[in-house]
C-alpha cells in the first residue's frame, strides 16, 4: 500500500511541475481559416500557424494565471528573441501579427508556448498557364501547367531552418466504368502533389 501512495504522490508532483503544452493561441481578423500544423518535436515548437494574409490579424493567448510576456524571433531562434508589447484584457493577452513570418514565445509564469506564424501572402503559388495536351486518348486527358511555388521556410526555436510541404491538392471529376450498368459514372477524385 505504501508504494502506491508514493507512486500517486510522484504522479501528482509531476503534473504540477510539468510545463503545460495544451496552451492555445487564437487568431482574429483573418477572413480565411487559420491552418494549424503540428511540427516535429525536434523543432521545439508547439505549433505552426499558416494565415492567408496577416494584415489586421491579432493573436490572443489566454493566461493560466502566471506573469505573461510575449517574445518574437526570426531565423536566429528563440535565444535571440526580443520581448514585444502586448495588449491585456484580464487573462487574455494579444499582439498584432506582422507581415513577416516569425516565431513567437509566450511565457506564462514558468510555462512557455512556442509557435511560428507563416504569412501565406508572402508565399503564394503562381500558376501561369493551363493547357490540354495535343495528344489525347479516349480514356484520359493530359493537362500541362506552368507556374512557381517557392519554399515556405520556418525556423525551430534553436534557429534550425525547416520547410513546410506545399501539398498541392488537385480535385477533379473523372469517369469510372460501372459493370452493373455497363456505363461510365462520373466520380469525384483527388490527387496530392508535394
Amino acid at each position: 500500500m505504501n508504494g502506491n501512495y508514493v507512486y500517486i504522490l510522484l504522479l501528482c508532483l509531476l503534473c504540477l511541475i510539468s510545463p503545460k503544452l495544451d496552451a492555445q493561441v487564437t487568431f482574429k481578423g483573418s477572413s480565411d481559416k487559420v491552418i494549424s500544423i503540428k511540427p516535429e518535436a525536434s523543432t521545439g515548437l508547439n505549433n505552426i500557424y499558416v494565415i492567408y494574409d496577416t494584415d489586421g490579424v491579432t493573436a490572443t493567448y489566454k493566461s493560466k494565471g502566471g506573469k505573461v510576456a510575449w517574445l518574437q524571433y526570426a531565423d536566429l531562434g528563440g535565444g535571440h528573441a526580443q520581448e514585444i508589447s502586448f495588449d491585456s484584457d484580464g487573462a487574455n493577452t494579444s499582439v498584432a501579427i506582422g507581415k513577416q513570418d516569425c516565431g513567437y514565445i509566450v511565457e506564462d509564469g514558468t510555462d512557455r508556448y512556442y509557435f511560428w506564424v507563416v504569412n501565406y501572402a508572402n508565399h503564394h503559388a503562381r500558376f501561369d498557364n493551363l493547357s490540354i495536351s495535343d495528344e489525347q486518348e479516349c480514356d484520359r486527358a493530359r493537362l500541362s501547367f506552368t507556374g512557381y511555388a517557392g519554399r515556405i521556410p520556418y525556423f525551430s526555436i534553436t534557429g534550425v531552418p525547416k520547410e513546410l510541404s506545399r501539398e498541392i491538392v488537385v480535385d477533379y471529376r473523372t469517369l469510372k466504368y460501372n459493370d452493373e450498368t455497363m456505363a461510365y459514372d462520373q466520380v469525384d477524385a483527388s490527387q496530392t502533389f508535394e
